[in-house]
């Protein structure tokens, strides 16, 4: 069986609503009962199937690949929980509708509010005389209730979130530790394009955004008033952070963040290491 047949698989075991309940079932009871097995008349019960043929004709639909068949009942497996935290968290969901409004972000070149827009689950941030400052995918169903800026704050701290996966060097895809970078200047500006070993992932950033996850650089930024988790992605901090340069045969890149009382020197290496130089 290809990749493409065994996921096309396991989208049609998830494809029946009684399915779906028995796996949400489980996961809920995963979660509140330290991994314990539920019975099946249990669960039965719990999702509200009255023939249990039927009822077992499902469970039998998700064995091996989401739930597991214990001695004393079923637990979910790992792409068991995954695939029901993926729909509590609205990835199914339709998508929002389409929203704009002002940002409490200025734009570094002018000074003007940057205006933030959302559609067809892209979510930017631009300036209407120097154009597009930050541009992210969004799961736009999370945070629409709140509006635009909701759904901005929540996009912010998602990309902080996922570099953070990064550093550690597993993949947010396919969750292997098989990640590395590589380094490239562009218009005066060192890039890092991060690709995975075991999957498709591939995503580019400005070196500086990793030197910027370092506990000594957010501390001697926090003391300047700059707290970074909360500015947007990608603005520079010429204030504080240098141009940064290649070091080790290309196969890192040092940054200094200094003030006039402080100093930090970081190293960014191929192979997601950042370090104190």
């Amino acid at each position: 069986m290809t990749d493409a047949e065994a996921a096309a698989d396991a989208f049609d075991a998830l494809s029946d609503a009684t399915r779906v309940s028995i796996l949400r079932e489980l996961v809920s009871r995963f979660y509140g009962n330290d991994g314990d097995p539920v019975g099946f008349a249990d669960l039965r019960r719990a999702v509200g199937v009255d023939d249990p043929g039927r009822f077992n004709y499902h469970l039998d639909v998700l064995r091996e690949r989401f739930v597991v068949k214990h001695e004393a009942g079923y637990t979910p497996t790992v792409a068991g929980l995954k695939a029901i935290e993926s729909a509590e968290a609205g990835v199914y969901t339709p998508n929002a509708e389409p929203m704009s409004g002002p940002t409490d972000y200025d734009c570094p070149e002018c000074g003007a509010v940057l205006t933030a827009t959302y559609e067809n689950h892209w979510l930017s941030v631009s300036c209407d005389e120097h154009g597009l400052r930050f541009k992210t995918l969004v799961n736009g169903p999370v945070g629409a209730e709140g509006g635009i800026s909701a759904l901005l704050e929540y996009a912010v701290g998602e990309v902080w979130r996922r570099l953070d996966r990064v550093t550690d060097g597993v993949c947010h895809v396919c969750r292997a530790p098989a990640l590395s970078l590589s380094f490239r200047e562009t218009d005066g500006l060192i890039l890092a394009d991060c690709v995975c070993g075991e999957c498709y992932f591939e995503e580019t950033n400005p070196v500086v955004m990793f030197a910027l996850t370092h506990p000594a650089v957010l501390s001697l930024l926090r003391d300047r008033g700059v707290d970074v988790p909360q500015a947007l992605p990608f603005e520079p901090i010429d204030d504080w952070m240098d141009d940064g340069r290649f070091v080790d045969g290309r196969r890192a890149v040092e940054f200094t963040a200094a003030t006039d009382e402080q100093r930090v020197t970081v190293r960014v290496r191929d192979d997601l290491t950042v370090e104190t130089a």
